[in-house]
């Protein structure tokens, strides 16, 4: 947007503000919304103009998610900070090289069912003595990190964040739905999410509060876990979008029963999202993640605690159990050359946090770079 003189932003009419900003920009076809500074959005679909906070927005203080009525979604890991100043949870990360153009990645991950089919075996849980406190939350997602024409650092993610059944906005000291009155869905899921760090905004794909991808009620949905195909990067060429795509799978059993599992047989997810970003003028970075993010009011100096929580058997490129099968591997589209395996000489080594030993776990088959198995356990 221009800068804050252009829009009559003080007025809080959409009757003036939105005429003013097709102005500023030149557009005057198409529907349109834009952010106003104080978390307002401005829309104009099929000539009707409206007025509405964003429904989730981002507080890099807090690294935090919260509602317009501060209603707390979920903590994020700190954008924007690559000395990890303030660490929210423990993680595992991998990073390109700086210098290098970075655009696009994209792969597949597994992502395990809470707890196994048959036996009395646990993979994720998000312990419910924290849901008041660091609130732990699984995430697998992918960052892209660079500086713009202004020197702005501009930082994004994308991806999947693990939600409990029972859990939803935390409304004072009760778990509500995405209508802040509702109860909570009463199944595990995985949300999807991009995070505009430098809107300090953050978009749940496919509505207010975002679809999901679902295990059912007492697992029954995906009780072998499931394989998703994420992309984000920068598309296009001036005018920079920045794109999040996900397919996702649910792993079935063949006939007879007696095969094993497979998948890419019922897509159980997708979706798509575009976004405008500003172009880079710095080369960009791009980085994977899994981790287990912690609500930093609650944790210790170090920026983690131990509760109880864990998540295991997360595979990168990797599918651990029931079939141990390899996955599309991770690539990165790196300018000029195009995309490429993510391989030892595009990247910095991989890093943990923290480095306190059984916390994070790295587990055979290893290709560290692009395929491996992840388990975070606090307990």
């Amino acid at each position: 947007m221009p800068h804050v003189g252009a829009i009559p932003w003080d007025t809080e009419d959409p009757n003036q503000i939105i005429p003013a900003v097709r102005a500023a920009l030149g557009l005057w076809d198409g529907d349109i919304s834009a952010l106003s500074p104080d978390g307002w959005y401005y829309s104009e679909t099929g000539g009707v103009r409206s007025r509405k906070v964003a429904p989730l927005q981002y507080e890099a203080r807090t690294a935090r998610v919260v509602t317009a009525g501060s209603a707390y979604f979920m903590p994020m890991s700190a954008v924007s900070d690559p000395q990890h100043r303030n660490r929210t949870g423990p993680f595992r990360r991998v990073e390109t090289r700086q210098g290098q153009e970075a655009l696009q990645v994209m792969g597949e991950f597994y992502l395990p069912p809470p707890r196994h089919p048959s036996m009395n075996t646990w993979y994720i849980r998000s312990e419910q003595v924290t849901w008041g406190q660091t609130r732990d939350t699984p995430y697998i997602y992918f960052g892209i990190r660079y500086t713009d024409r202004n020197r702005r650092e501009i930082d994004v993610e994308g991806g999947l964040a693990f939600h409990p059944a029972g859990r939803g906005l935390r409304v004072g000291n009760q778990e509500r739905g995405g209508d802040g009155i509702s109860p909570p869905p009463n199944y595990d899921r995985w949300n999807i999410f991009l995070n505009l760090g430098w809107k300090k905004e953050v978009k749940k794909i496919a509505g207010d509060f975002g679809d999901h991808l679902s295990y059912g009620v007492n697992w029954q949905d995906a009780p072998y876990g499931f394989v998703a195909w994420l992309m984000l990067g920068l598309v296009g060429d001036e005018n920079k979008l920045l794109a999040l795509h996900l397919h996702a799978w649910r792993f079935i059993l063949e006939d007879p029963a007696s095969d094993p599992p497979s998948y890419k047989r019922v897509v159980v997810g997708c979706a798509y999202r575009e976004e405008p970003a500003p172009p880079p003028q710095g080369t960009p970075q791009v980085r994977r993640v899994i981790s287990v993010a912690q609500d930093k009011d609650y944790t210790d100096p170090n920026g983690w605690v131990r509760t109880g929580s864990f998540l295991l058997k997360c595979g990168v490129a990797h599918a651990p159990l029931f079939t141990g099968e390899d996955l599309q591997e991770l690539s990165v589209y790196l300018r000029p050359t195009g995309w490429q395996w993510w391989v030892e000489n595009i990247s910095n080594p991989p890093e943990n946090f923290p480095t306190t030993p059984g916390v994070i776990r790295i587990e055979p088959p290893i290709a560290r770079w692009y395929r491996e198995v992840i388990s975070i356990d606090l307990r």
